[in-house]
């Protein structure tokens, strides 16, 4: 993590959860949180996905939100619909993914 105060903040955060009934992780993610003059910034390396907040938490419960309707978005999809980097996305978030009991279906 940066410590000149005058650069961008960054730190890594190991997410154990997406915070969301519907889906859980298999195994940790690996998030960049930031903050600039604004806000926070929660950000997935692996996936083209981010969330914002006045707080860290708000950033990252953001990130969770969008990611889980960017995982519903894929799905519904279906592979045979996605471009090549969006299969590569996919398929890594089935890796780290699944969905739970209490999913209700958001493709219908």
């Amino acid at each position: 993590m940066p410590t000149d105060t005058a650069t961008k903040q960054s730190k890594q955060v190991l997410l154990g959860n997406l915070r969301c009934f519907n889906l859980r992780l298999k195994q940790p993610l690996l998030v960049l949180i930031e903050r600039n003059e604004k806000e926070f910034v929660c950000d997935c390396p692996d996936v083209d996905i981010y969330g914002v907040g006045d707080t860290e938490q708000e950033a990252i419960v953001d990130f969770s939100e969008n990611l889980e309707d960017f995982f519903y978005l894929l799905k519904k999809e279906g592979e045979k619909k996605l471009g090549k980097q969006m299969i590569h996305i996919w398929r890594f978030l089935e890796t780290i993914i699944e969905e739970t009991d209490a999913t209700e279906s958001k493709t219908s």
